[in-house]
């Protein structure tokens, strides 16, 4: 069976489509990818968002939130004028849930704006 997206996307762009198949396949630019494929690969916690970081002490550590997809949606400073403009969907705070939503082509069109802001 497909999922709603999928099935939807007669109606979407096909680049909103494109980016709602990345996020969901894990194939994106966020740091949780960019980390586990770089050689050696980064530690999970220090995979900080590069929009929300800061260089803490003498040793300039980077420290701040890990760029996951939940923290891409729903925290990044980055994202918060998306999150404003579809604040229903913002509000769930959890990836299950929105990818649940009866709002499909809301949903995508949340989740492509969000990359593209953070050009993911």
């Amino acid at each position: 069976m497909l999922h709603p997206y999928l099935c939807a996307g007669l109606s979407l762009p096909r680049l909103v489509v494109r980016d709602v198949a990345r996020f969901r396949l894990g194939s994106h630019g966020l740091q949780v990818f960019k980390g586990r494929i770089s050689d050696p690969p980064v530690p999970f916690a220090k995979r900080a968002c590069p929009c929300c970081a800061r260089v803490e002490g003498v040793r300039r550590r980077v420290v701040g939130p890990v760029d996951t997809e939940h923290h891409l949606l729903f925290k990044c400073t980055a994202t918060e004028a998306v999150r404003q403009k579809y604040p229903r969907l913002a509000q769930m705070n959890d990836l299950r849930r929105l990818f649940q939503s009866e709002d499909v082509s809301a949903v995508a069109h949340f989740v492509s704006e969000c990359m593209r802001v953070r050009g993911v």
